[in-house]
Parts: C-alpha cells; structure tokens; sequence
C-alpha cells in the first residue's frame, strides 16, 4: 500500500506502532524532543504500563520527565517529528502530521504523570519530598491568568486552562490525604477538600473543550485520575469501630462554633436559620459540660438565660450563659440587658441552695466597639460582673486544655479582667491548667521515683502552653 505523501516529498513516512506493554526503562529513556522523539508515538495507556512495579524515586523521576515535556509541549514547544503512519492498539492506520503529533504527545506526557505522580503520593512515605510539580511556585505560575489571543491558541489556551485546575485540584487532594493520615484535629481537611471538590467540579464542567479529540481525552484524563486519587484518600480512612457507640461529645464541632456564633452561610445552610441558635447553644451546653461543669438548659422561647452552669467541689460557683448569634457584631440590645437583669434577680432570689452566682458570660460571634461600655453598665444593675467572649476563643480555650477547666484560676481572672475575655485571657487560663498539672505531676514522680517507678509524661505536657494553642 502506498503511503501518501506531503506537498513535493518524495520521502515515505515512518510507521509507529501502539505497543502493548512498557518498561520502565523505555520511560526513563524518553526523550519527547530528541531523535527517538517518536518512540513517545509507541507508548500504550498507563495502565499498560510497569509503573505499579516502580520504586517510588523511579515514580518521581518518570513524573519528572513527563512534568518537563508536559510543560514544554504547551507552552508550543513542537517536538521534531514532521509526521508518521501510527498504528493504533485496534490495528487502524493514521497519517498525523505536526499539531496532531504535539497533541498526541502532550496527552502521553499528561497521562503518563497523572499515573505516576498519584502512584508516588499514594506509596511515598515522606522520604522522597513532595511529589514534582507541587511546590508553590509551581502552582503559581500554572494558575496564572489565561488569554485567547488567536483561534490557533484556542486548544492550548484551553489546556492550560485545564492544567490549572488539574494541578490546584492535585495540590489540594495531596495534602487532605496528607491531613486525613495524621494525628491532626477533626475538620483540618475540610478546606482542602472543598477546594478540590471545586476544581473537580470546574474541570469537568470546563466551559470551552479543545478541538482535538486528542486533547479532549487529555482532559478526561486529568478529571479521572484526581477522581481515582480522591478514591483512594477517602478509602485510606479506617471504618468507625463496631464496638463504639457515639454519644453526646462525638457531636462537639469546635470548628463549627464561630460559624454558628455569626450565622454564617454555610452555618445557615446546613442547620437552617431557625435552628442555628438552637444548635449553637447545644454545641456550647457539650463545651461547658467538657470543662467538668453540670449545665441546665432553660426553656426554648422565654426571656430567660440560656444556659445555668454550676462547678461543684473544690471550687464551688454558679455562673449564667447566653448564647447570643448575629451576622453582625454583638451590641447587647436593651432587651437582651433586661432579660439578663431580670434573669439574674430570679436566680439569686430562688436558687438560694446552689453555689453562689459568681458572673454573667455571654459567647458570641464578635464584639461591637460600643459593648465594653454597655456591660460596664449593665453590670452597675445587677451586681455581678458580666464578660463577654468571642465563640472563636472558647473553642481555643477547650483547644489549648487536655483536661477540666481549672475552676479557681478562671473566675478569679474572669473577676479581675476586662468586659471582654480575649486572646491573652484564654493564655492565661491555658497557663494556669500546665501550671497545676505540673504541680501535681511532680507530686507524683517524686512519690513513685521513691519506689524506682519511672512515671512518663503526657506529650501536650511538655511544651509551651503556646504549642497547645496552635501558635
């Protein structure tokens, strides 16, 4: 059969055929702009490939490779191969020629780092760095503004495009596995994991397609390898135990608390704007009880307190809580000043067997410039001091503290501090809790050291109260 041929050429074009198999060497070897440029041509899927086999440094290094040439091809780089027959795994001939071979190698070079790069984060125990391509300043200058210029940019804009969203959508999968497989807090993935639902979401729905069918199926590739990645990071995660029945502090969603406190809208979307409140003094109610305090609920719907809080022995005391929730900075209206005026009045009149009322504590989302003011008047009323604190430095608070709330240190710095409990007075406690637990520890390992019992130390206990507090 005789080939055709280009304008005025007499020469015959080459014949590559699709191999079946590839050996990790024939990748470690690959040159997309080299005189064996078209071997590139002869490579089969990935999957047909040794690279499940690999070790995770010759992982990196064919990510490397392909990272390079991927980078290369769509900046317009051509590779020097003017044109060829190709013969695809069905045994069908094809005459490519230029853009077609480019498009063809650039959808290799895709392929081929997607299939290594998600083999090297799922196996790579973190001796070999982070995988190529997710340093910073590589993401940085993929997601830099894209602009179609000329119709023949189209498909290459398009792809870069695509390449942006491939590689935030692999940054962000990267390190919620990387999170998901650590000892970290509960909720320290979410916003990677909203983000790379995000970019899997753009990518598919990317609102321009390339015009090669070869690039379209390029795209597709990006799409399903960060979809089989995002299978495998949630896979990782072992099942709840059978053995475990949650209760009522499984349900304790510190991350969730400033959200609440503000009604913020994904706050408002989950619970609904009518049981936000409800839902906010709930989580506060499992927080106190969390610090060894007993806590009452008042009754839904009356000018009341929300929340009656009582610490037994040693340190004996009844305070009051109000959960308050706003879009807004909190101003403490006049009402709210006089349902606590009244609800105070009420306690200590009746309430005269439980431990003395020692201070009003209102948690919101954030103080008004004019609230300090208003609770220094306020508290001129009804003689106890009233504090208001932030639901972002509870949640710090029971954060930064292993264990109860130490009573005493709280109401008397409470007592002595300004109308609004900040940063340094949720320090202070934390440094108060390291300095009893201190206290008591050396107690104990002198008494068991006097036996030859050597006593270990809890790891939080160790470090500065700071550290505690993620500072």
């Amino acid at each position: 059969m005789m080939s055709r041929r280009s304008k005025g050429s007499k020469e015959n074009l080459k014949v590559v055929r699709s191999r079946t198999r590839a050996k990790l060497s024939d990748l470690l070897s690959l040159d997309f702009f080299g005189k064996r440029a078209v071997a590139c041509l002869e490579l089969p899927a990935p999957e047909y490939a040794t690279l499940s086999r690999a070790s995770v440094p010759k992982l990196k290094s064919v990510a490397e490779i392909m990272l390079s040439s991927w980078s290369r091809l769509i900046e317009g780089e051509l590779p020097p191969v003017k044109g060829c027959k190709w013969i695809c795994p069905h045994g069908h001939e094809h005459r490519i020629e230029h853009i077609e071979i480019r498009d063809r190698m650039l959808m290799i070079a895709i392929a081929y780092y997607d299939a290594a790069v998600r083999q090297f984060i799922i196996r790579n125990d973190g001796k070999q760095g982070n995988p190529p391509g997710m340093h910073i300043r590589h993401i940085e200058a993929v997601s830099q503004k894209l602009d179609v210029s000329t119709e023949s940019e189209f498909d290459l804009t398009t792809m870069k495009t695509a390449r942006m969203l491939y590689f935030n959508g692999l940054f962000y999968a990267y390190f919620a596995g990387l999170l998901r497989r650590s000892d970290g807090p509960k909720g320290t993935t979410d916003v990677f994991e909203r983000n790379l639902h995000s970019m899997l979401q753009k990518l598919h729905s990317l609102p321009f397609a390339p015009k090669s069918a070869v690039l379209q199926l390029a795209v597709r590739r990006m799409l399903q390898g960060l979809l089989d990645l995002s299978a495998e990071i949630y896979g990782e995660v072992a099942p709840r135990s059978p053995h475990h029945m949650p209760g009522v502090f499984s349900a304790i969603r510190l991350d969730e608390l400033t959200s609440l406190a503000k009604r913020d809208k994904a706050a408002m979307q989950r619970y609904g704007s009518k049981q936000v409140e409800k839902v906010f003094e709930w989580q506060l109610a499992l927080i106190v009880q969390s610090f060894g305090l007993t806590v009452v609920s008042t009754r839904s719907g009356q000018k009341t307190v929300d929340l009656l809080c009582i610490s037994g022995s040693p340190d004996q005391c009844t305070f009051l809580l109000e959960a308050k929730t706003s879009k807004s900075a909190y101003t403490l209206p006049t009402s709210d000043a006089r349902a606590l005026r009244e609800y105070v009045e009420t306690v200590q009149s009746t309430l005269v067997n439980l431990p003395r009322l020692r201070f009003v504590l209102v948690v919101g989302g954030e103080p008004a410039k004019t609230l300090r003011n208003k609770i220094i008047n306020l508290e001129a009323k009804v003689g106890v001091p009233v504090r208001f604190i932030a639901a972002s430095e509870l949640a710090r608070l029971r954060e930064g503290l292993p264990g109860p709330l130490p009573m005493g240190p709280f109401v008397d710095r409470l007592i002595t501090y300004g109308q609004i409990l900040d940063g340094a007075f949720v320090d202070s406690i934390v440094r108060a809790y390291v300095k009893e637990h201190s206290a008591t520890s050396n107690f104990v390992e002198t008494l068991l050291s006097i036996r030859g019992v050597t006593s270990h130390r809890l790891p939080w206990m160790d470090g500065d109260p700071a550290c505690e507090l993620g500072e």
